[in-house]
């Protein structure tokens, strides 16, 4: 009986912490302390997308995207923010994008995918947004300091997001495009003789006109189908 009930309790641990990884933090506990400060650190370093279209923000889970409590985002109401339950978030067609029905705005959800303790005070997260068809899920650190928390970025994991500022990056394994060809450097012709006369005429130049070369960056970015933090 004993052993049977040592069994149920340790499938409901495994079923709570999701990855079952030691030091994983369950998804009751990311609506802790250290959920909130990521989700703060998050909307403090959100780009700016859509600048001009009003938001509204969803906070998520999990790898399955479970939604936060209104309690645990309640928390945040000095950002004044409008935050919505991911439960109530419907699809909309014919794109199938996904919108809040009440303003029938796209959401920005928030992704707390991870929290692992890896030290005292410290916690290896993975966590990420996404607006419309753009997303970007990173790894980070958050360390306990003092009376509160920060988060440092280590490395971004995935995301199609780009900066305005950043190059497209073309595909992967993608050759270089090929170096221009060296101009070839005019022929050698004799020099012509100055004119006696007190009149100096202008001489035809040795050279062609000047080569003119240009260059330009095409940025483009296919987007199909919704996207979502997986």
């Amino acid at each position: 009986m004993i052993s049977r009930f040592l069994l149920l309790f340790s499938l409901f641990a495994l079923l709570g912490c999701e990855s079952g990884e030691p030091g994983a933090m369950s998804l009751d506990d990311m609506e802790g302390p250290e959920g909130e400060a990521m989700v703060r650190h998050l909307l403090k370093t959100l780009p700016p997308v859509d600048p001009q279209v009003p938001k509204v923000y969803s906070v998520v889970k999990g790898d399955r995207l479970y939604s936060t409590s209104m309690k645990f985002v309640g928390r945040m109401d000095d950002l004044r923010l409008n935050f919505v339950s991911g439960e109530v978030l419907t699809m909309r067609d014919p794109d199938k994008s996904i919108v809040d029905p009440r303003s029938g705005l796209s959401p920005v959800t928030l992704q707390l995918s991870s929290l692992k303790a890896s030290g005292t005070g410290r916690w290896d997260v993975v966590a990420g947004w996404a607006y419309k068809k753009l997303f970007e899920r990173s790894q980070y650190r958050l360390e306990k300091k003092g009376e509160g928390y920060e988060a440092t970025l280590v490395k971004r994991i995935e995301g199609n997001y780009v900066k305005p500022d950043e190059p497209v990056p073309g595909p992967a394994g993608a050759d270089p495009a090929p170096a221009p060809a060296p101009i070839p450097a005019p022929e050698a012709k004799p020099r012509a003789a100055i004119p006696s006369s007190p009149e100096l005429r202008f001489l035809p130049s040795l050279h062609g006109p000047p080569l003119l070369s240009s260059a330009s960056w095409v940025y483009a970015a296919a987007f199909c189908g919704r996207v979502r933090l997986v």
